[in-house]
């Protein structure tokens, strides 16, 4: 059975006339901003924007990029970042807690012994992550900033 042909245009139609397109807008710019005024008025050209906004509007363009970049950057991080006590920080069931005890090593088994989660401490991440694991655990947030950033704290707080 041979293979129907579609109804509509396919889109590869649609990138070759954007590629023309694109590729004819950029040919008159440069055509525009190199060529000299007498050059255009041969060509029957004689209205066209002053040759400022050939420079102006590239460096417009591209701090617009970098504003944008750096807004959603700061939105990203103002607005979007979970504070600690964030009811999505906490962990579900199906989680592997990485967590220490009371003497900094790390607990076994904390599926089973979610009980004593409460008596045991962030106390050393530092020093227990900068060796390897046997198994993906899941860090808690607080580890993540203790390793990332130190200890905040004053020792007087504890």
């Amino acid at each position: 059975v041979p293979r129907a042909s579609p109804k509509v245009p396919t889109y590869e139609y649609y990138g070759f006339v954007l590629y023309l397109f694109s590729s004819l807008t950029f040919l008159m710019y440069l055509l525009w901003s190199y060529l000299p005024s007498p050059f255009l008025h041969a060509l029957g050209i004689y209205y066209y924007p002053n040759r400022w906004w050939s420079l102006a509007l590239p460096s417009f363009l591209v701090m617009l990029l970098v504003y944008i970049y750096v807004a959603l950057a700061s939105y990203n991080t103002g607005y979007l970042t979970l504070p600690l006590s964030s009811i999505e920080t906490i962990i579900d069931d199906a989680a592997n807690i990485a967590t220490l005890d009371e003497r900094g090593r790390k607990a076994a088994g904390v599926r089973e012994r979610r009980k004593e989660r409460a008596d045991r401490g962030l106390r050393d991440w530092q020093s227990v992550w900068s060796q390897g694991t046997d198994a993906v655990m899941d860090v808690p947030l607080g580890g993540v900033c203790e390793v990332l950033y130190g200890e905040l704290r004053d020792n007087g707080e504890e």
